[in-house]
């Protein structure tokens, strides 16, 4: 995308019945570590097991476009590494995700 630009994307992930609470933010971050479409900025455990939050980079022409991009990206990703913990039983989840500009950027 010739036009883009680079949107930090702040994503706060929760998965409820998840006991492996040490475990899951390493797998989720080994995981999204292998996605060529995003760059992880910054990585947060702090909030667990409330919420495992995520900075990830995107190049994207609006702040929709970006949070959308994102989005795919990351929440096919973070269901995934759930049912790697809890299988086929069912579970709650949410992930909200919020776009800024890179710093220096047009926005």
């Amino acid at each position: 995308m010739l036009d883009g630009r680079n949107w930090d994307v702040t994503a706060g992930g929760r998965i409820e019945h998840v006991t492996d609470q040490e475990t899951l933010p390493d797998v989720f971050q080994a995981a999204l570590l292998k996605e060529d479409d995003i760059s992880i900025v910054q990585f947060n455990r702090k909030s667990w097991p409330h919420t495992t939050s995520v900075v990830v980079r995107v190049t994207a022409t609006r702040k929709k476009d970006a949070e959308r991009l994102a989005q795919e990206i990351l929440l096919p990703v973070f269901l995934g590494v759930a049912k790697g913990f809890l299988g086929d039983a069912p579970f709650g989840w949410t992930l909200s995700v919020n776009a800024k500009p890179v710093s220096g950027a047009k926005s």
